[in-house]
């Protein structure tokens, strides 16, 4: 049967009918609040993060340093991005709830468990801990992530491991239960203090599609990313931009994908010793007028101090 050319171009998606593509509409409106977010809505923290946390062999100098410094990124988060992270929230709180009303999740539901170390100014929140007993007789912390369905089958068959980053997040996660076992009370219910955790890899398509890795507690990851913590510490505190190691590579681990590599560049450039002196707080000043290094300096010592009056 003949078909007119217009039947044919709506047939191939080259014309329709009705009003034009409303995905313009969509991406535009992503991209609209995603601007204003970044317009508007100021970076704002006084720790360190564990999403972050340095347990890597390399450790980017000026990474965490510029995140307490409250530096923003140097453009938005694309729609694409954005739209992802979401998604993989919105994977997240969906097995998380099924847990805690299964009942095997310790604490509540939606409140995270609240990970704070006032020794390294390391805060964080944990996506679920489990109490498995008597199956396993463990606190287990669990981090979830979420993937393309095609690389959770990789997973499956062990054509890729985990993320770095993930395992490096996991081992705060651990150092931190073991830490406040006790504190927490997680010895009335019977549970032994964490001796490993869970990453696990959730299909952002097929929900039910996962792979998890279990890893045991890394004494020695957690040991030196500490002693980063304390490295920061002391250069947040002196005011102190750490060297760059002359080996290094702008186009590998670390820095490939530090999103303040531009004035990590540029402050190298310079021979900038000073954090207070860095390009990175140029931006922060040209991005918002009412950045102040000093306040966000105070603010952040001051909460750590009254933490320690609290504590003693």
């Amino acid at each position: 049967m003949a078909i007119t050319r217009k039947e044919l171009f709506k047939a191939l998606g080259a014309i329709q009918d009705g009003p034009v593509l409303i995905d313009s509409y969509t991406e535009k409106a992503y991209t609209d609040e995603e601007i204003r977010r970044w317009k508007e809505e100021p970076y704002q923290t006084t720790s360190f993060h564990c999403s972050s946390y340095p347990g890597s062999e390399i450790n980017c100098r000026c990474y965490g340093l510029y995140k307490l410094l409250n530096i923003p990124e140097d453009k938005p988060i694309s729609a694409k991005g954005i739209g992802v992270m979401e998604a993989g929230k919105a994977v997240e709180e969906q097995i998380v709830e099924r847990w805690y009303k299964s009942g095997i999740l310790l604490g509540g539901y939606p409140e995270q468990i609240y990970v704070e170390d006032e020794d390294t100014w390391l805060t964080g929140k944990i996506d679920a801990l489990l109490n498995l007993l008597p199956e396993y007789k463990y606190v287990l912390p669990v981090e979830i992530k979420t993937k393309k369905n095609n690389v959770i089958e990789y997973m499956r068959v062990g054509g890729q491991d985990y993320d770095e980053k993930h395992y490096n997040q996991l081992q705060s996660y651990i150092a931190w239960c073991r830490k406040n076992h006790e504190t927490m009370g997680w010895d009335k219910l019977g549970l032994l203090p964490a001796q490993g955790g869970i990453i696990y890899y959730v299909s952002r398509e097929d929900p039910r599609n996962t792979h998890e890795f279990y890893v045991n507690l890394d004494e020695d990851l957690i040991k030196k990313a500490e002693e980063q913590l304390k490295l920061w510490q002391e250069a947040f505190l002196n005011d102190e931009l750490p060297p760059r190691p002359k080996e290094w590579r702008w186009t590998l681990e670390p820095c490939k994908w530090n999103p303040y590599k531009r004035y990590c560049k540029q402050d190298y450039k310079d021979g900038i010793t000073k954090l207070s002196e860095s390009a990175a707080v140029k931006f922060a000043l040209e991005h918002d007028s009412s950045y102040n290094i000093e306040k966000v300096k105070e603010r952040i010592k001051e909460r750590w101090q009254q933490k320690q009056l609290t504590l003693f």
